[in-house]
């Protein structure tokens, strides 16, 4: 074999090897991208609307090769099955599919061989907004912290646990109370894993955990600042660019005799205020639309 066609071999490999590397890129800007607006469904045209720009903004930051075209397609259903880019009606979409496309890629020696050869790579992923109904379904989302029904109205602020001088400004219901085992590790893993000790479900009582105020507190922080958006201060500012979710979370929401009766979801600030003071949050939602997750 020829040093001209090992070199050619070799050349091929390094495009072969490019493509590869850009292929896994869009899918995983794919991904996120689907995240993000499957955050943003919830049931109205303005949640489709912020579906759209939140795969628009993610995918504006993906810097590809020079003279590549970016092709992106944003899709909805209502059952992951019948596909539509503008639904007649946005009740009931619950899936998002997010297609990038780079086209006329830059190569350096394949078009050796085939001098029209350009390359080109695509990415597909689908999202959903799937429903709250107990902590058993929620994975990551889920904050081990019960509120007061009467606590919990949209876009308000909640205390999740009073502190030393009462609640949070602004949260004119009661406090919240933590219902997970109370030792350091549980803490953490209740609130930075999700990890839960003890079932919350609709119809049975919470079981309060006490102390370890400051070990929350930590934690709290630790998981809203693993959150792509550090930035936005409150919700309508996050939708504007929905992060990677770990600022929301959902909390059971308790009736007369401590009894589950739902669920609603919080979003975090990106640090707790000091020791002795309460620990907050504010209604995202309530009931909350579910979690967002990566069907395929």
């Amino acid at each position: 074999m020829s040093l001209f066609v090992l070199i050619g071999m070799a050349g091929v490999s390094l495009d072969l090897g490019f493509l590869s590397i850009l292929r896994n890129e869009a899918q995983s800007r794919a991904d996120g991208a689907a995240l993000a607006a499957a955050t943003g469904l919830d049931g109205s045209a303005s949640g489709l609307d912020a579906a759209r720009e939140g795969v628009r903004r993610r995918l504006a930051e993906w810097k590809t090769p020079e003279g590549a075209r970016k092709e992106i397609g944003v899709a909805f259903s209502a059952d992951g099955v019948s596909w539509q880019a503008a639904p007649g009606r946005a009740a009931g979409v619950r899936y998002v599919q997010v297609t990038v496309e780079l086209r006329d890629i830059g190569l350096n020696f394949m078009p050796a061989v085939a001098p029209s050869q350009r390359g080109r790579v695509e990415a597909r992923a689908v999202a959903a907004r799937e429903p709250v109904t107990a902590i058993d379904a929620l994975g990551g989302a889920m904050l081990p912290y019960a509120l007061p029904e009467t606590a919990v109205a949209a876009g308000g602020a909640v205390t999740l646990l009073a502190g030393a001088g009462g609640g949070c400004p602004g949260a004119s219901g009661p406090p919240g109370q933590y219902i997970q085992e109370a030792t350091p590790r549980a803490v953490a893993d209740a609130i930075e894993s999700s990890v839960a000790v003890r079932a919350i479900k609709p119809g049975r009582p919470v079981i309060p955990g006490d102390g370890l105020r400051d070990e929350q507190a930590e934690s709290l922080t630790r998981r809203a600042r693993r959150d792509t958006n550090e930035s936005a201060s409150t919700y309508a500012e996050y939708l504007q660019q929905p992060g990677n979710g770990q600022r929301l979370g959902a909390v059971a929401t308790v009736g007369g005799g401590g009894v589950v009766t739902g669920f609603a979801t919080v979003f975090l600030p990106v640090r707790q205020a000091a020791a002795g003071a309460p620990l907050c949050a504010e209604v995202a939602s309530a009931p909350p639309p579910g979690v967002a997750r990566l069907v395929r």
